[in-house]
């Protein structure tokens, strides 16, 4: 674990790939709505930018954070859809829903970890 990211219990450790793409600022500018998937809370202190999303009942294997320079992409698909094959439907108002969100930093990441615990997703990402 980094030493600029302290979380406590277990955790599970995502993959993030780094890369570059200036098409994410219009992504961004897009991402600002209040009934957006997963509600997030992005918060800096220190030089370290901190995003927490809730994503309740989701593996790191639904999940993909990418980061590309100044731009941090969270991507998921909860799995379940086919989790009633094979009866029949009477009433079905639990979605499984895909989601992308694209937050813009004040500052380009150089280091970052992201971790799932307890249905919350914890991405910290410091700057140069």
């Amino acid at each position: 674990m980094s030493d600029f990211l302290a979380i406590i219990s277990n955790v599970k450790i995502i993959k993030c790939v780094q890369g570059n793409s200036p098409e994410l600022a219009r992504s961004a500018a897009y991402d600002k709505l209040a009934d957006a998937f997963p509600p997030v809370d992005v918060i800096i202190r220190n030089g370290v930018a901190h995003i927490f999303a809730d994503v309740p009942g989701m593996s790191p294997e639904d999940i993909s954070v990418y980061v590309y320079d100044c731009f941090v992409v969270i991507e998921g698909l909860k799995r379940g859809r086919n989790i009633y094959r094979g009866y029949e439907l009477i009433r079905l108002e639990r979605h499984f829903p895909s989601f992308k969100r694209v937050f813009r930093l004040p500052f380009d990441a150089y280091r970052y970890e992201a971790l799932l615990d307890g249905g919350v997703l914890h991405i910290a990402l410091a700057e140069n």
